[in-house]
């Protein structure tokens, strides 16, 4: 099965936005996030605007800091 590029910068986006949302849900700036997730910010930027691949290690910090289960965070509707 053939994934296009188009494809995954679509959901690397909608992830970003999803992330975006529960962090601003949160009340969380990108600092006290990366902080929780102990992550650098501008990694956290980087997922936010959809310029990143998560590794599952990765989604698994983020959705413990931002008190979501990884199905949760990867609900992008």
């Amino acid at each position: 099965m053939n994934i296009s590029k188009e494809d995954i910068d679509f959901y690397k986006t909608k992830l970003g936005e999803r992330i975006t949302e529960l962090r601003l849900k949160n009340g969380l700036s990108l600092r006290k996030l990366a902080i929780i997730a102990d992550m650098e910010h501008h990694q956290i930027l980087n997922i936010e605007s959809g310029k990143t691949d998560l590794r599952l290690s990765t989604i698994l910090k983020l959705s413990k800091a931002l008190s979501v289960s990884p199905k949760d965070l990867l609900d992008t509707k």
